[in-house]
């Protein structure tokens, strides 16, 4: 629960410094993040989703390769842990992305 506050905190500071010019594009691997961020009000920086979500956006999973995510040049990639242990080097190949 903690750390779900801690990712809402993040994107609640990120959306609330955008200049209307530059738009945040955002994957989210986590239906429980992506409900968050439409929450706030915020799915149109939405450019992929979970394959577990029900959006008209590309569908991503943990098991996909990083090509498939940079493909979209996304600003931020949310997961979780679990994403980790499916594709351990995906975070590090997306940072260096």
């Amino acid at each position: 629960m903690a750390r779900a506050c801690r990712v809402i905190l993040v994107l609640i500071f990120l959306f609330a410094n955008l200049n209307q010019a530059e738009a945040l594009k955002i994957i989210s691997l986590y239906p429980g993040h992506t409900d968050n961020i439409i929450a706030l009000g915020c799915e149109d920086y939405l450019i992929g989703i979970s394959e577990n979500d029900n959006l008209d956006l590309p569908k991503f999973s943990p098991r996909d390769g990083a090509e498939k995510f940079l493909a979209l040049k996304p600003d931020i990639v949310i997961t979780r842990r679990l994403a980790e242990r499916l594709n351990p080097t995906l975070s590090d190949v997306l940072r260096q992305g």
